[in-house]
C-alpha cells in the first residue's frame, strides 16, 4: 500500500511539474509571438501596442491580456484604439483560441468621419491546424457608432443589432491561395443625418478573395500588396434588405485595380423595385428623373418574370456604375 501511495504521489508531482513547465513554455511562446508581430509591423511603419502585456491562465489555459489595444498605420491614415483584450486557449482544446475586446473604441479611416464605437459584446474565435489558420470569426452585438470629428462630432451615426465577420482559407483548405470572406449584419439604423434618406436595413455578403491567403502566409503588408497587385473578388452573394420591403441580391466578379478603383459586372435581382429606387434616390437626389426612368424600364423588363422579380445587369467601370445607358452612381477609390 505504501509503495502504491508513493507511486501515486510521484506521478502527481511529475504531472504537475511537467504541466507547469509546459504552461510556462507556451506562455513564453505567446509572449514572444506577440512581440515578433509588434516588431514586424514596426518594420512596415505600423504601430501595434498591447498596454501592460501579460500572459495569464495557469494552470488550465493560456491567454494574452492587454489593458488597452492600439493599432495605427499612418501611411493609410488608419487608427483603431479599444479597451481591454482577453484571450484564452484551453489545454483540452488545442488549436482553438477565443478572445474578448472591451469598448469604447476609436476608429479613424481614410475618407470617412472618425467614429467612437461602443458595444455590448465583441468576441473572436480562431481555429488553428498544422497547415495554418483554419478560421477566424468576429461577432459584435449591439454596436453604437457616434461621430468623433467634423460635422458629426458627438452625433449618433449608426446602430447595429449585430455584426459577424468570418474568414477562412478557400474551401476550408489551409493550402488554398484564396480566402472565403463572409460579413453578416442586421438591424442597421442610421443617425439623424441619414435616417430620413435610408430606412433600417440588413446587409450580407459572401465572397472569395483571390490570393489573399498566400499574402497572409508570406507575412506581406496587405495594404501594399493590394496596391501593388490589385484585388480580385468573386461575389457569391450580396444581399441588402430594407425594412420597408425592398430587397436586392447581386453576384459576379469584381476587381479593385492598383489605382483603388472598382471594375466588374454584377447580376442583380430586385424585389420591390419601388422601395429600392425610393431609398436610392433619397440617398443620391442628383439621380432625379433618371431614377424614375430606371424604375419604369426595370418594371417593363420584369413583366415576363413569373415571380415578379426584376433581373438586371450592372456594369462598373473605373468606379462608375451604370445599367445600360443609365448612370447609377460612383464608388470612390478604396485605397
Amino acid at each position: 500500500m505504501r509503495s502504491r501511495i508513493v507511486i501515486i504521489v510521484l506521478t502527481l508531482f511529475v504531472l504537475i511539474g511537467g504541466g507547469t513547465v509546459g504552461w510556462y513554455y507556451l506562455a513564453g511562446q505567446v509572449d514572444g509571438r506577440m512581440n515578433e508581430q509588434v516588431d514586424r509591423l514596426a518594420a512596415q511603419g505600423k504601430t501595434l501596442e498591447c498596454a501592460n502585456q501579460q500572459v495569464k491562465g495557469y494552470p488550465f489555459r493560456v491567454g494574452l491580456f492587454c489593458d488597452q489595444l492600439f493599432y495605427e498605420d499612418k501611411s493609410s491614415d488608419f487608427l483603431f484604439k479599444a479597451g481591454e483584450l482577453r484571450t484564452a486557449a484551453q489545454f483540452y482544446q488545442p488549436g482553438f483560441i477565443v478572445g474578448e475586446l472591451d469598448s469604447p473604441a476609436l476608429l479613424q479611416t481614410p475618407g470617412l468621419v472618425d467614429l467612437k464605437l461602443d458595444w455590448k459584446l465583441a468576441r473572436t474565435s480562431t481555429r488553428l491546424s498544422v497547415g495554418g489558420i483554419k478560421r477566424i470569426s468576429l461577432q459584435l452585438d449591439e454596436i453604437k457608432a457616434i461621430g468623433a470629428s467634423g460635422f458629426l462630432k458627438d452625433q449618433p451615426f449608426a446602430d447595429l443589432k449585430s455584426l459577424e465577420i468570418h474568414l477562412r482559407p478557400g474551401g476550408d483548405d489551409t493550402g488554398s491561395a484564396d480566402v472565403d470572406a463572409v460579413v453578416k449584419s442586421a438591424g442597421i439604423r442610421f443617425g439623424e443625418a441619414l435616417r430620413e434618406r435610408l430606412p433600417p436595413l440588413s446587409f450580407n455578403i459572401d465572397t472569395v478573395v483571390s490570393q489573399l491567403n498566400t499574402a497572409i502566409k508570406n507575412g506581406e503588408d496587405l495594404g501594399k500588396w493590394a496596391r501593388s497587385n490589385g484585388v480580385d473578388v468573386q461575389v457569391r452573394n450580396l444581399e441588402i434588405g430594407l425594412e420597408n420591403g425592398g430587397n436586392l441580391k447581386a453576384s459576379g466578379p469584381l476587381r479593385v485595380g492598383r489605382d483603388g478603383l472598382v471594375n466588374g459586372d454584377l447580376a442583380v435581382e430586385v424585389n420591390d423595385i419601388g422601395a429600392i429606387v425610393e431609398s436610392f434616390t433619397a440617398l443620391n437626389p442628383q439621380l432625379g428623373e433618371t431614377a424614375k426612368t430606371i424604375q419604369t424600364a426595370s418594371m417593363l423588363f420584369a413583366q415576363g418574370s413569373k415571380d415578379g422579380k426584376i433581373r438586371i445587369k450592372i456594369q462598373i467601370r473605373g468606379g462608375i456604375m451604370t445599367m445600360g445607358f443609365f448612370p447609377l452612381g460612383y464608388i470612390p477609390r478604396l485605397f
